[in-house]
């Protein structure tokens, strides 16, 4: 505290004596958060708090407050404040005409002459307006920079570029933008920067200090002064009579060495940096403060440890005589009431840090608080506490973005694009408050019919629902439906059609706006489709917290600044993303009076009988020291900004405070997103200094915690492996018609046979499915298919290349309307079909007939007297002298010799053995003289795998025999009852993922063993 306490200054035993002062503190969340603590301190029923006021928020950014009003005071000669949305806007324009200007890429500047460019690259920087928006967030950032630290604009231009690289002239020249052309702007347009009248407010502050001396005490709490504006307004109160400045913090005990290395270059990162350098401001030193109480012995003795252990790292050498002066039994005292936690990943910090909080609560009476500066630990938490119906304060709240308001809105704009991806219209159709005028009984199974008739398995294009639909109905009488498709009535399909048209009408805003607009005229286009999209009876479309704050972000984009500049809908969607991932939802919940979750600042203001602070590794806490986009680290210390390890020293600061409860859980995972992380410095240094016995307490005391965070989600016992399934269903249901490929199923995975044809099962299409080798198979099928059938002859005509590319391009017209697939796949299939088609022209030559996608069946008769059909449709069987040659096209990986002589791959000798028994349209007694696999795909087409031809020395009549009797075998047995449909009899030859294994339950019967894959 800097002063001294004077008469009149509120008694610390009477919290009423409280209620006449004025509290500065950092920001409005730690403003909230203190009236809070204050309310819960004070044991009357009602109690006149004191004023508390947010010092200016400059410490830490609040992204929730950028689109409030700025509570900066009323000061009608000065210039109104600009909206932190008007401002980056107003820059995004200024810095999408800087581009514009920029032509082409720069290859060096002149300040006579200007840039010099270079005629044959674009200028990428910035080109879009949703690009110059998140490059005017930077240069905005930089801005404040330059007027919280009192920096004149002008210094720039003394950077001395000639002893720089030429292309900091480049940099210099864009600047100019946010310290000529913004400052120009605001002066044309009246108005001010939030930051700079702000600074201005409390200049006008300090010089009417005088005229409330006898109002009450002026406080200043919790406040590191790194704000220059801010720093003047403490000194001006410690300057009263009734004013007093209470220090976060302060280090009393660190030795006079260690001070003055404090804060030097080489010690920004330093816990006391910035209130050493306040007390300079004050022209105060440590001897002038006064300590407010005393500190319990244990938490005295541990405040020296940890002050010890994050001393200057100059003076890192005094560890040695410290701690052969403290000795291990004084260290490990030093120690009591601290915990490590070290958790393998984030999920199992947060489970047991969640495990700790919810154990504390069977001890009346005790607190809890979670402090972070990772807002994803504190959701993981939450989410963990929910398990035990736990709702936590959290005063970081949440994003807009992934609250519910914000998701639909995000699904409604991603749903408007020009090609959305099924997967969004299923979602957006799913989503909770989806309503469409209908109620939420009715809306849910008619959007079930929509899903599976119509969004799954095409393409979905809103503005052709009819044709949409005509294909949909199409589709579900083929054949080859899913029955959950042919199960879809007329009244059903009526329903559908009468969803889509009402989702068709909520659209109409968006796409009312045709290629380009303003930013608020897409937000009330927004902002009325999402209205109708919510539409109910007796309802309003925004309600809860997330809905205000949805409904208030609607309103000040709408409001925007009229800037020149007009964004698509792609930009608009970008940018909405972003603002919605800014704005933050801070609503009241029903949550648990002794628990809470704080940031590092009203960490400060804020205490609880036990912290866990959470998220101790390097990049995390502390976070990573990064410059700005713009000023290296040389030129911000010759422009006398502060150095990037500020940022590092006010965590520091923020963790020495925290480590201050009285029983502290430190926490961190040795991996996070999948990756390898470093314990923190903190972590770091406090383990070196205490050394590996005392700090060896500390982890056993965590590992409780971690135990019970493996044991939450643990059966009681380790499960034993389930028994395999072994169905045996009645011989009347088994089938008695397959093909030859699911004959190659029964014997690789016989389970499969048994869910499709006994089960009567079958997977639906995915959404939005990456089949790309599948779809492209299956049109490259068609494509030869065509084509052959086209030319039968044994001599192909001159024009035979341009009609097989030409048959190609229709079929693959719809993929061909991508970019990225006309640019990268489509040349190879190009080159794969030319070199089919050279193949083809040598194998013609000796071919007397040609059948194309040939069907056939034979009728195989059983032991027991029953029979068996077994289809095929062979993709080529080639007449020759002598016999036959049957052609299979594989556009994927051929089967090896090794599969196909186990008689995995038996499709080819099948087909031979239904030719040579009359299965196809040829003659009796036909002889197949080759069978073989051919690979299309590749610039070579002479890729031929041949049955009969590998290392084993088998011969093709001796495999035909041998695979056609294995499959007689095989029928025969599964002619019996007690024959079972086994999953996966034979790992190694199946494919990694069915679609039937979870049915089969095979991770649990194998235990998760991995497989093998041919």
């Amino acid at each position: 505290m800097a002063g001294e306490i004077v008469p009149g200054f509120p008694d610390r035993a009477d919290p009423l004596s409280l209620s006449s002062a004025t509290i500065y503190v950092p920001t409005r969340r730690a403003a909230r958060g203190l009236a809070s603590e204050l309310a819960r301190l004070v044991p009357e029923a009602s109690v006149f708090l004191p004023r508390i006021l947010p010092l200016g928020g400059f410490e830490e950014i609040e992204t929730g407050q950028l689109f409030s009003a700025p509570d900066d005071g009323y000061a009608p000669d000065l210039a109104e404040a600009i909206g932190e949305l008007d401002r980056r806007l107003v820059l995004a324009q200024l810095v999408l005409r800087w581009s514009a200007v920029i032509s082409h890429a720069i290859v060096h500047f002149d300040k006579t002459s200007g840039p010099a460019m270079h005629a044959d690259e674009p200028f990428l920087v910035a080109s879009t307006p949703v690009h110059a928006f998140a490059l005017a967030q930077e240069l905005a950032g930089l801005i404040d920079e330059f007027v919280i630290e009192g920096i004149a604009f002008e210094k720039l231009g003394a950077l001395a570029p000639d002893n720089l690289d030429r292309y900091w002239n480049i940099t210099l020249e864009f600047l100019k933008i946010a310290f000529d052309m913004w400052p120009q702007w605001l002066r044309e347009n009246g108005r001010d920067d939030r930051v700079h009248r702000q600074a201005v407010l409390i200049e006008r502050s300090i010089a009417g200090l005088a005229a409330i001396a006898g109002q009450g005490p002026q406080i200043v709490l919790g406040s590191t002064g790194t704000n220059k504006a801010t720093a003047l307004l403490i000194d001006a109160i410690a300057g009263l009579a009734n004013g007093a400045v209470v220090l976060p913090g302060l280090d009393l005990s660190l030795d006079a060495r260690a001070w003055e290395n404090v804060g030097v270059a080489a010690a920004e990162g330093h816990p006391q940096s910035a209130l050493k350098t306040l007390l300079e401001r004050l022209d105060a030193d440590r001897a002038d403060v006064v300590a407010l109480g005393s500190v319990q012995v244990p938490l005295d003795v541990r405040a020296r440890f940890i002050s010890e252990a994050l001393r200057p790292a100059q003076t890192t050498d005094a560890w040695r005589d410290w701690r052969s002066e403290a000795g291990d039994a004084r260290i490990s005292h030093m120690l009591n009431g601290i915990a490590l936690i070290e958790a393998a990943d984030e999920g199992e910090e947060a489970r047991a840090i969640a495990a700790g909080m919810r154990r504390l609560l069977e001890v009346p009476g005790r607190t809890a608080a979670l402090v972070t500066p990772d807002r994803s630990i504190a959701q993981r938490v939450r989410a963990e506490l929910a398990r035990w119906n736990i709702e936590v304060d959290d005063s970081g709240g949440d994003p807009l973005a992934s609250m519910p308001h914000g998701v639909l809105a995000r699904l409604l704009l991603a749903c408007a694009a020009p090609a959305p991806l099924s997967t969004d219209w299923i979602s957006l159709l799913a989503h909770p408050l989806t309503r469409l005028s209908l109620p939420a009984d009715d809306l849910r199974p008619v959007a079930d019919d929509a899903e599976i008739g119509v969004l799954r398995g095409q393409v979905f294009e809103i503005g052709k629902i009819d044709e949409v639909l005509r294909a949909a109905r199409a589709a579900a009488s083929d054949y080859h439906a899913h029955r959950a498709v042919k199960a879809i009535d007329d009244e059903r399909w009526a329903q559908v059609a009468d969803l889509l048209h009402r989702l068709r009408e909520t659209f109409a805003p968006l796409h009312a706006i045709a290629g380009k607009a303003r930013v608020g005229d897409w937000a009330r286009a927004h902002r009325r489709s999402f209205e109708l999209l919510r539409l109910e009876p007796d309802a309003a479309p925004f309600i809860g917290d997330d809905g205000e704050t949805l409904l208030q972000l609607f309103e000040d984009m709408a409001a925007a600044q009229p800037v020149d500049l007009d964004f698509t809908l792609d930009d608009y969607a970008a940018l909405f993303d972003r603002l919605a991932r800014e704005a933050i939802v801070r609503g009241p919940r029903q949550a648990h009076p002794r628990l809470k979750i704080l940031g590092l600042l009203e960490a400060r203001l804020i205490s609880a009988d036990t912290m866990f602070i959470a998220g101790l590794d390097e990049t995390v806490w502390p976070p990573q020291a990064r410059t700005d986009a713009f000023l290296n680290r040389p030129m911000r210390e010759q422009l006398g900004l502060t150095a990037p390890e500020r940022r590092i020293g006010q965590t520091a600061h923020d963790f020495e405070m925290a480590v201050g409860a009285p029983n502290v859980f430190l926490s961190r995972a040795a991996k996070r997103g999948g990756s390898p992380v470093i314990a923190s410095r903190f972590l770091q240094r406090m383990e070196a200094l205490a050394g590996a016995p005392a700090w060896d307490v500390c982890k056993t005391r965590g590992d409780e915690l971690v135990h019970l965070a493996r044991a939450l989600d643990e059966p009681p016992e380790r499960p034993e492996p389930v028994e395999q399934p072994r169905p045996c269903p009645p011989l009347e249901l088994r089938p008695k018609r397959l093909s030859v490929t699911r004959i190659e199923t029964m014997r690789r995975d016989p389970y499969s046979i048994y869910a499709e044809f006994i089960l009567g099962l079958k997977p639906l299409d995915e959404a939005d499915e990456d089949d790309g080798p599948r779809q492209t198979g299956t049109l490259t099928h068609r494509v030869l298919s065509q084509f052959q059938k086209e030319f039968p002859d044994p001599l192909l005509p001159p024009h035979a290349s341009d009609r097989i590319i030409e048959i190609a391009r229709e079929q693959f017209a719809e993929l061909l309307q991508d970019p990225g697939f006309k640019g990268f796949r489509w040349p190879r299939i190009e080159t794969a079909l030319l070199a089919y088609l050279e193949w083809d022209a040598k194998t013609r030559s000796a071919i007397v007939r040609l059948l194309v996608e040939e069907k056939g069946t034979l009728t195989i008769s059983l032991a027991d007297g029953s029979q068996f059909v077994l289809s095929a449709e062979a993709d080529r069987i080639e007449e020759v002298a002598g016999g036959y040659r049957i052609v299979d096209f594989k556009t994927g990986q051929p089967p090896s010799h090794a599969t196909i002589a186990a008689g995995f791959s038996v499709q080819v000798t099948l087909e031979a053995a239904m030719l040579e028994r009359g299965g196809f349209d040829t003659p009796a007694n036909s002889k197949v003289l080759e069978a073989l696999y051919v690979k299309i795909g590749s610039s070579n087409a002479s890729d031929e795998r041949s049955a009969g031809k590998g290392r084993d020395d088998k011969t093709l009549e001796g495999l035909i025999a041998e695979h056609y009797s294995g499959l007689v075998e095989m029928l025969e047995q599964f002619n019996r009852l007690e024959t079972p449909y086994l999953s996966r009899p034979y790992p190694q030859y199946v494919s990694r993922f069915g679609a039937y294994d979870h049915l089969a339950r095979v991770n649990e019967w194998s235990l998760g063993a991995g497989e093998e894959e041919e």
